[in-house]
């Protein structure tokens, strides 16, 4: 599978911008020329590349991250698979694997890890391979899998669930397994109405008069002793015999709130400091 780099039209624009600025005197090499690489020995050639791309991460805004992993390495024992790659060409491939949707990275991932596994069913002996192997690389670099995880920006988790996906599925989007389904605890239009239906009639029996018809009467005023979790609890009562579903208080009081949102309690008190029914 290609690298979208190459084939991403929403990164093109951005991976010009990079490739074709006219290269900038290093500020550290100016300040320590001994980082230069040209006329370096041997000896010291590993060290001043690694300064070097060091001193250019540090030149680089925003490439903190990538500076500390190239910093801390890998965790192989013999050698550091990250004094192989570019630090730049990390940096912007990190920044274009973040500007793809989650399932356009996945996909993306699905290609690498089926490029990278060798002969799923027979080893070079031919016999039967017991567990799957993977030569992971990154720009013809081969690299362990904990630098890969890094530079293509996924986890260890993510690339064990997309592998089990590739020997079920091959190659093909993944999709959750409730896509398409009805919600078990959908309720139809019909139990809406009557809900709604209910609590109007509850409403006209329970309100005060005189408070409800006075100059406030866009609000439906309700005495003290009423408050939501009562007028569900005879909400229930109510249903109890018939067969249709019954809401669960939130639900419920997420219902009352959007379809009944002037509903007002007395205090104790008789005054006029009311509480409404959505703090309750």
């Amino acid at each position: 599978m290609s690298d979208p780099l190459l084939h991403t039209d929403s990164m093109s624009s951005y991976a010009y911008s990079v490739f074709s600025e006219p290269s900038k005197p290093n500020k550290q090499l100016l300040l320590h020329p001994e980082l230069s690489l040209e006329n370096e020995t041997d000896e010291s050639y590993s060290i001043a590349e690694s300064d070097f791309k060091r001193a250019k991460l540090e030149d680089n805004g925003g490439s903190y991250e990538v500076l500390e992993r190239f910093k801390k390495g890998c965790d192989c024992a013999e050698s550091n698979c990250f004094s192989e790659l570019d630090a730049d060409a990390v940096q912007n491939h990190r920044f274009n694997i973040a500007e793809l949707s989650k399932g356009e990275h996945e996909m993306y991932l699905m290609g690498l890890i089926h490029a990278s596994l060798q002969n799923p069913t027979l080893t070079h002996r031919k016999k039967e391979r017991q567990r799957l192997k993977s030569i992971y690389r990154f720009f013809g670099s081969e690299i362990c899998l904990d630098t890969f995880l890094f530079v293509q920006n996924t986890s260890l988790h993510q690339i064990k669930s997309l592998r089990k996906h590739l020997s079920l599925y091959g190659v093909s989007p993944r999709v959750h397994g409730n896509a398409g389904k009805k919600p078990h605890n959908t309720f139809s239009l019909s139990n809406y109405q009557e809900v709604n239906h209910f609590i109007k009639t509850y409403l006209e029996h329970h309100e005060i008069p005189n408070l409800s018809s006075s100059n406030n009467g866009s609000y439906i005023h309700l005495p003290s002793e009423f408050n939501t979790k009562r007028i569900h609890s005879d909400y229930i009562e109510h249903f109890s015999s018939h067969e249709d579903k019954i809401m669960s208080y939130t639900t419920f009081r997420r219902f009352l709130n959007e379809q009944f949102p002037k509903i007002k309690y007395e205090k104790e008190d008789g005054k006029a400091n009311i509480e409404e029914h959505n703090n309750i």
